[in-house]
């Protein structure tokens, strides 16, 4: 197992985390990777 996060891994993060805050300040508590996904333009 490597030591290190990949950078794509941690970019990914910060999108995932910028959208969530996003969803969270329009009252938005539950989403799924299908919408994160299709959303932010990355698989699930």
């Amino acid at each position: 197992m490597p030591d290190q996060i990949s950078e794509l891994t941690t970019n990914r993060l910060s999108l995932y985390l910028r959208y969530l805050n996003e969803l969270y300040g329009k009252g938005v508590r539950t989403v799924s990777s299908k919408v994160l996904a299709e959303q932010l333009g990355v698989h699930a």
